[in-house]
């Protein structure tokens, strides 16, 4: 079967699989979700908050070398999607073997400095470490070389998300992340450390990616890794949109793991893990919404290929207004019943009320729009927004540092160094830009993309907030009866507004055969 026909009477653009793939994004996602609850705990009653804080720095340090990447897997995403549908094999061969290429010669430029830092750490940090600094070499070392080998085969991801294999991509992904959970459980068990945890780390990574590796070639078909098709001008193609996909990624990345760094220095290791826990539930809620958006990216390629506009318009309201949907779902909670759920989740000396109502607050409208700015994107349409969103950052920690220097630092006050570039960047730029774009008066975007979410998630918040000062004597029960209640209470508004009729005919035929 020729190349062409083989494609016949399949979804290339993955447009009829989009809510699948998201479901099982969001599924596989899930695991990380429970783990990032287990492992912070875990780490914390086993050797300390100290450690835990040192975890995180370990972790900051690899956030850093993860610019190496200079976004080649969102460009072999996108070009894979974009290429296949046109038919155009030779190309697509041609752009992963170019990118292949040159991940491994940077794969081998960061365990080089990896092994710089491991040397490193205890001239630079050693004051600031609290008595962690061997600790912390190691976990370092361990994390930044279980990344490099990533890197080096991080090709494969690109070329399974741009096949639309989505499921096996995170079948893969969340089962060796709960054998890594698993495996480092185990070792604080049994009286293991940060070391002892970091080299599991980088062990149960070798094996995912070799794992990732083998795959590929057995479920697309088409691909081939030929060193005569890698060429140059693959190269500037591949960077020019990896390139700009780069810098968007930056600004959270070096906004907020610079932080990290300068409230080490400033606050010790433990100030810094008590921060960290509210930001790690933002990113995992960040990461959800990332999840639905990043299926976009090659569908978005594909029909762009078409020239279909009204086709691409549509596509837009109904990624922004279940986005914007799915973020108030998540974010109202967190405002509300934070407090609580840190409560319960890592004990009273990690609640920050002032910080979890600004970040949930604050990062509703950037986590809303992932997903059109990866419609951006999967345009090649996002420059106008990394440029932006790089001075955003550089602004920011430019003028925020100083002036925390002077005054002093404090957890919700360092929030705002991250919070700042990220909501005017990718919370309002981004449908800005987009309603140019695509061609779409502002208002028209944010009518359909936030109308009928806030008209659902008023009556949302008002029952939280209510069952919660109802209740001010048992926070955890009223958090139960407001998850009951408050879910209740969505889902029939959603029923009401939001949910298409094809969905409601789906659940209504479910409903009958769930009785028998």
């Amino acid at each position: 079967m020729s190349e062409s026909n083989s494609q016949k009477g399949s979804d290339v653009t993955g447009r009829q699989s989009l809510l699948k793939n998201t479901l099982v994004s969001w599924a596989g996602h899930l695991v990380f979700i429970i783990a990032g609850f287990i492992m912070p705990r875990i780490i914390d009653d086993t050797i300390g908050q100290s450690a835990l804080g040192i975890w995180d720095f370990g972790w900051s340090i690899v956030s850093y070398l993860r610019i190496s990447g200079l976004g080649f897997t969102s460009s072999v995403t996108r070009y894979v999607g974009t290429y296949r549908a046109a038919g155009e094999f030779d190309k697509l061969r041609g752009a992963v073997t170019t990118v292949a290429f040159i991940q491994v010669c940077m794969a081998l430029l960061v365990a080089t400095a990896v092994i710089g830092l491991y040397f490193l750490l205890p001239t630079q940090f050693a004051d600031k470490l609290a008595g962690h600094t061997e600790e912390a070499q190691w976990v370092v070392l361990f994390l930044g070389l279980g990344f490099s080998f990533e890197l080096a085969l991080q090709t494969s991801r690109g070329v399974i998300t741009g096949y639309h294999k989505w499921g096996l991509q995170n079948g893969i992904a969340s089962g060796f992340y709960t054998l890594n959970v698993i495996c480092m459980i185990i070792a604080l068990k049994l009286g293991g450390g940060l070391k002892e945890i970091a080299m599991v780390y980088f062990i149960v990574t070798l094996m995912a990616e070799l794992t990732r590796v083998t795959v590929v070639f057995k479920v697309c078909p088409e691909m081939r890794i030929a060193p005569k098709l890698a060429s140059m001008a693959h190269a500037k193609t591949m960077f020019n949109f990896g390139g700009k996909t780069l810098i968007t990624d930056l600004v959270p990345i070096l906004s907020i793991q610079t932080v990290y760094i300068f409230l080490l220095s400033n606050l010790g290791p433990a100030s810094l893990a008590v921060f960290a826990r509210p930001f790690s539930l933002i990113r995992h809620v960040e990461t959800f919404m990332k999840k639905f958006a990043h299926v976009l990216v090659p569908t978005v390629g594909a029909v762009q290929q078409s020239g279909k506009l009204k086709e691409l318009q549509d596509l837009l309201f109904s990624a922004a207004k279940y986005a914007a949907a799915l973020a108030l779902t998540m974010m109202i909670p967190f405002v509300v019943f934070g407090d609580v759920l840190m409560q319960v989740w890592m004990g009273s000396d990690y609640v920050n009320i002032p910080l979890i109502v600004l970040l949930g607050c604050g990062f509703f409208l950037p986590i809303s729009q992932q997903p059109s700015f990866r419609f951006l994107m999967g345009m090649n349409e996002h420059g106008y927004i990394a440029m932006r969103a790089a001075l955003a950052f550089v602004a920011s920690l430019s003028i925020g540092i100083p002036i925390l220097d002077s005054i002093g630092w404090s957890l919700d006050r360092a929030a705002w160094i991250v919070l700042v570039p990220e909501l005017l960047a990718y919370g309002i730029l981004v449908p800005i830009h987009a309603s140019r774009v695509l061609q779409i008066p502002l208002w028209r975007y944010l009518h359909r993309a936030f109308g009928v979410p806030l008209l659902c998630a008023l009556p949302y918040l008002l029952t939280l907030l209510g069952i919660k000062m109802a209740m001010p004597e048992s926070p955890v029960s009223a958090m139960g009866y407001g998850a009951l209640a408050g879910g209740l209470v969505l889902f029939v508004m959603f029923w009401l507004l939001l949910f298409p009729e094809k969905v409601k005919r789906k659940f209504q035929k479910l409903l009958p055969a769930a009785a028998r």
